[in-house]
Parts: C-alpha cells; sequence; structure tokens
C-alpha cells in the first residue's frame, strides 16, 4: 500500500456507536489504514472496543466477524486502492448507511459490488432508477446524499461536524434514513415532474367545497409573501360567489389568516359572517397549539434541534424531521436567537422554491403564529422576487378561476356525460377495443356461464353476461389503473366482514338521508360477488338486486331504479365507492380514461 493513502474504517454493532466516538474519528488527521472492531458482546458499562487491526488482518476476519451496521471510509488523494478493494468487496453486503469522504468516491466506484449490490438495489434507497447515471451523479460534486449514500469531496472541518452530527441522529432513529434525496437546495430533483399549473388543478376539482380549499391555498401563498390585502381579495371572491358553501368552521388553512389577520389588523369585515368575531390572544394561542408541529421541551431539545438544523442547513439537506425548518425558526425566537430564527426562516422559502413553491408548503409556514410579524415584513418576497404587481396579477387570476368554475365545470360535467353515453351505445367489441385489444382473453361457453349461476345460485347480469360470452376475463391495465378480471369458474361470494369492509354503506352513489328525513339507516355492505383478480387495495364486485332495493328503500331519488344489480368499484386510497348502473357503464367509465 503507498504511504500517501490515510483511510479509517469503524466497523460497528447496531447501537454501539457514539456522538463522541464519530465526532473523534471524523476530526483525526493523520491516521494509518487501520479497522476498529467494536464488540457487541460485551457487558453493559465495560469498553467496546475490542481492538484496532490492519486492513490485512480485517480481510483476514470471516464473514460473521466483519458483519456490520455503518462502515465510515476517509481515504486521501490516492490513486492505488488495491489494499482497499478486497476489504469492500470481502463484505458479505453492503452497509446500511455510507459515508464516503474525499476520493473514496473513486474506491466504491472500482469495488466489484458497487453499485450493483443492495446500496442501490434495496427497496428503501428509492435510487434503483439512478444506478446508469450513478457515476455522472457523483463526479465534481462537494456534496451528495442519495438515501444511502454519502460522499463529499473537497471536505472542511465545518462539513465533517455537520455530516457528523446528522449520522449520530439518524443512526439513533432521531432523522429519516431518506434524507437528503438531492445535493443541494439548487439542484431539482430529476424524478420530480413540474408542478400542476392553477388552471390544471381547477380543472380538476369536482366541487365548491374542493375549489374553496384549493383556492385558499393559493390565497396563502400570496399572504404567506407578505401581500395580506392581496390575498384578501380572493378570500373576499369566495364569500361573494360560494356563500353556502364556505366552511363555518376554521380549518389549519384558515387560522393560518387568523394569525395574520390579528398581527397586521387587517381583518376583513365580509368574514365575521362565517367566522364570527375576530378571535383574541388566548384562543388563537390555544389554536396554534392545536394545530402546532411537534416541538421540543426541554432545553437540552431546544438546543440540540438548533445544532441538527444548522447541520442540515450546511449539507444542504432539505427534509427538516424530526422538528421542520419553521419550528426551529420558532425555537430561535424563544431562546432569544432572532438572527438565527431568520436564517432559518429564510432557508425555508429557499426551500420551497426548490420544491415549486408548492402551496401545501406555504400552508404549513402559515400555521406558524409565532412567525406571523415575519411573514408580514415581508421577508419571503425578498427572497422569492414577487413584486406587488405580480401578486396582484396572481390574485386576479384566481378570483377569474372563481367565477368561472361553476360554468365551466358544468360543462366538463356534461361533456363526460355525453362521452359516456356515446360510449355505451358502442357495440360491446368496439367499446373494449378502446380499452384495448390485447387484453382479453378467450370466450366463455354458455355452459360454463350456467355452471357458475347454479354453484353461485343466482342469475348473472346480462351485460356481465354478454362480457363473459366475448372475453371470459381480462388483464390488469397499469396506465389506467383498471384491475384485472377473473374468468367465470373463478367467481366467487366474499363476505364484506372478512374483507374489512362490513361498515362501508350502500348508497349507491347517492345523497344520504339525514336521520332527520328517514327513520331508516343505510343499510351496511353484506355479502359481494367478487369479479376482479386478487388484489388488497382494490376490488371490483357486483352487488346483488337484494342489497341494491333495501338501500332504494332508503334512499329513494327520482329517476333512480327500484331494483336491478350494480357494479361498485372500491380503492383504499379513495373515501367513496364508485357505483356504476351495470357492467357496460363500467367499462364505458373505463374508456372514458383511456
Amino acid at each position: 500500500m503507498t504511504d500517501n493513502i490515510q483511510v479509517y474504517v469503524l466497523l460497528n454493532k447496531e447501537s454501539c456507536l457514539s456522538d463522541l466516538e464519530l465526532l473523534e474519528f471524523l476530526k483525526a488527521q493523520d491516521l494509518d489504514l487501520y479497522v476498529k472492531i467494536v464488540s457487541d458482546s460485551l457487558d453493559p458499562g465495560t469498553s467496546l472496543i475490542r481492538g484496532d487491526l490492519s486492513i490485512k488482518d480485517a480481510i483476514a476476519l470471516n464473514q460473521t466477524e466483519i458483519e456490520s451496521r455503518c462502515v465510515v471510509l476517509i481515504p486521501s488523494t490516492a490513486q492505488d486502492f488495491s489494499d482497499v478493494i478486497p476489504f469492500i468487496d470481502k463484505k458479505a453486503y453492503w452497509p446500511n448507511n455510507i459515508i464516503a469522504i474525499d476520493q473514496s468516491i473513486s474506491l466504491l466506484l472500482r469495488c466489484e459490488s458497487f453499485p450493483q449490490n443492495a446500496t442501490i438495489a434495496a427497496p428503501t434507497s428509492g435510487t434503483g432508477d439512478w444506478e446508469p447515471q450513478m457515476k455522472e451523479r457523483i463526479v465534481n460534486r462537494t456534496l451528495q446524499r442519495d438515501v444511502l449514500f454519502w460522499t463529499v469531496s473537497k471536505g472542511t472541518p465545518e462539513l465533517l461536524e455537520a455530516l457528523s452530527t446528522l449520522f449520530s441522529e439518524a443512526f439513533k432513529s432521531r432523522l429519516s434514513i431518506n434524507f437528503p434525496g438531492r445535493a443541494s437546495l439548487a439542484e431539482p430533483d430529476p424524478r420530480s415532474p413540474p408542478p400542476l399549473t392553477l388552471k390544471q388543478i381547477i380543472a380538476g376539482v369536482q366541487s365548491a367545497p374542493e375549489l374553496i380549499a384549493e383556492t385558499m391555498e393559493y390565497a396563502i401563498w400570496i399572504a404567506g409573501e407578505g401581500y395580506i390585502d392581496t390575498a384578501n381579495i380572493v378570500i373576499e371572491a369566495l364569500c361573494v360567489h360560494y356563500p353556502n358553501d364556505f366552511p363555518k368552521q376554521r380549518t389549519p388553512c384558515a387560522w393560518g389568516f387568523e394569525f395574520l389577520w390579528h398581527k397586521s389588523r387587517r381583518r376583513p369585515a365580509y368574514i365575521e359572517p362565517f367566522w364570527g368575531a375576530p378571535p383574541d390572544d388566548a384562543t388563537l394561542w390555544a389554536a396554534y397549539s392545536d394545530i402546532q408541529q411537534p416541538y421540543p421541551q426541554t432545553n437540552d431539545e431546544k438546543a440540540r434541534a438548533l445544532v441538527v438544523a444548522d447541520a442540515k442547513i450546511l449539507v444542504g439537506n432539505l427534509n427538516f424531521h424530526t422538528y421542520n425548518v419553521n419550528i426551529c425558526a420558532e425555537v430561535a425566537l424563544e431562546m432569544g436567537m432572532k438572527a438565527k430564527a431568520e436564517d432559518y426562516f429564510d432557508h425555508s422559502i429557499r426551500l420551497l422554491q426548490a420544491e415549486g413553491n408548492p402551496v401545501s408548503l406555504w400552508t404549513e409556514l402559515m400555521r406558524s403564529f409565532p412567525l406571523a410579524d415575519m411573514i408580514l415584513s415581508g421577508r419571503a418576497r425578498k427572497i422569492t422576487g414577487t413584486t406587488p404587481e405580480e401578486a396582484i396579477q396572481r390574485a386576479k387570476t384566481i378570483v377569474q378561476e372563481i367565477e368561472q368554475w361553476r360554468s365551466a365545470h358544468a360543462k366538463r360535467v356534461a361533456a363526460a356525460r355525453d362521452r359516456r353515453a356515446h360510449l355505451r351505445a358502442l357495440p360491446l367489441e368496439d367499446l373494449l377495443n378502446q380499452i384495448g385489444k390485447d387484453l382479453r382473453k378467450d370466450p366463455a361457453s354458455q355452459s360454463d356461464i350456467e355452471a357458475a349461476e347454479e354453484r353461485l345460485k343466482i342469475t348473472l347480469p346480462a351485460s356481465y353476461t354478454e362480457f363473459l360470452l366475448f372475453s371470459n376475463g381480462m388483464d390488469f391495465i397499469p396506465s389506467i389503473n383498471m384491475p384485472g378480471l377473473r374468468s367465470v369458474t373463478e367467481l366467487k361470494w366474499e363476505s364484506a366482514e372478512d374483507l374489512g369492509l362490513d361498515e362501508l354503506p350502500v348508497d349507491l352513489g347517492l345523497a344520504t338521508p339525514s336521520l332527520e328525513d328517514s327513520a331508516m339507516e343505510v343499510p351496511k355492505l353484506g355479502r359481494v360477488l367478487m369479479i376482479s383478480q386478487e388484489a388488497d387495495d382494490e376490488y371490483l364486485w357486483l352487488l346483488e338486486p337484494s342489497q341494491v332495493e333495501n338501500a332504494w328503500n332508503v334512499l329513494r331519488q327520482d329517476g333512480v331504479k327500484a331494483s336491478g344489480w350494480r357494479v361498485a368499484l372500491w380503492r383504499d386510497w379513495q373515501v367513496n365507492i364508485g357505483w356504476y348502473e351495470d357492467f357496460r357503464d363500467y367499462l364505458a367509465s373505463v374508456a372514458q380514461r383511456r
């Protein structure tokens, strides 16, 4: 081995790593190449260090003895890593965490087990799709942390100490292991799609309450840049155009406005019929306490939170867990560190910009009552660069969308209804061709259908048997998330209780009457005839006529049939069941998504 290589390898077991041990290790300047073995077999309170070994002795260790949780490497700028590579390649698996400093980038890339092994392929890493670009991503970077893989070049003592702080926090499960996903705030995440525009978001809104929730968040973005009067223009438009749908109870988003109105004394009169008289200080602090993010309680916890925050900012970390950056700003204010609080606030705004200004993060910022004065000062817009004219134009655009949504939504609903009717009227073969020609199966025979009906003791609905006679099942379609369909021989009854869905109401997609309107409760789901293939997160079933009729007796609405089968689609990520008049109606809805 050449004289100019300096490598320190720390192998440790489970929770044997201490802050001091890692800090002292990172500060070391003139270490020869050796391995420190940390034992997990000693009694508590005894020394954990089993001994230091040369790299050649380490290579001679058997698999059990070198198995580890963490490896930290600090080589110098040496070109010859021939003594180190065998040791790395000998390991049974890649460690859960790697900090690689200086030219250890080259060392790792020269190991046969990197990057094809678990460091890249581990399910939690989220980096598998980056493997072909890994070399390009880590060349000429000051810092890179791709989930389980850290690299630093041209490191300073301050940067090394910051890394040690973050590493020890993550090791003790005080931080998420998955941070950060890119090198700095200035570098966009290559995996992130461009954010939707306001017009695109509004086009997908299906109800007035949803419209109000979406546009209020955009108003918060304007207010977060210190333009509270301009944000009020949007709130006024919502109150004027949708008075019956405007929320009567304050959401966390609404409390953000109350915090700013209280501090600025700019609460508009038109909000009083909805949210009542202006809340006093005690009410505001109580509300803030209810919606507050996790906050450190002891002085030691607060001091440690700021140390970790400083380390994260230094290394460009975007994920402020356990305490987010706004909470750190609040802690700094509480501890009398106004300049530090302002630095955290600025970092929060830069993070917002790096993430494409998602309104959800602006809402999180606005939920901070202690930071209300800082928000109103316009500090954020000094970073975003938004001018008063731009803020007003943004508000006008939002108001225009608010004013036009009802008519535009009605047109979209009518067009979708007409398209659905057109698809329903197509011959079955043409309708299935709209979904996908290559997904169909061979047709079921009439005798197969009759045998299934005998086994299930039912008569299958006509629209479904028509499909089976054309295609006996169908493959899963990932692009439109259509579940695969069973063959007729695979059909079987399923108990809603066994599926964990026995509390779902059979509401047929109709408005549910209040208890005052009906003496009967909407019946809960009973058995279902499962027609989709096995899955945990979505089911497509047929609901028998008796359950449909029982539900209709409670829901009675004009234009609704009193009997017959219904098709229902349940997904665990959606609040409501999707209901369809018959199987052809379901197929038309699928074709509509193509």
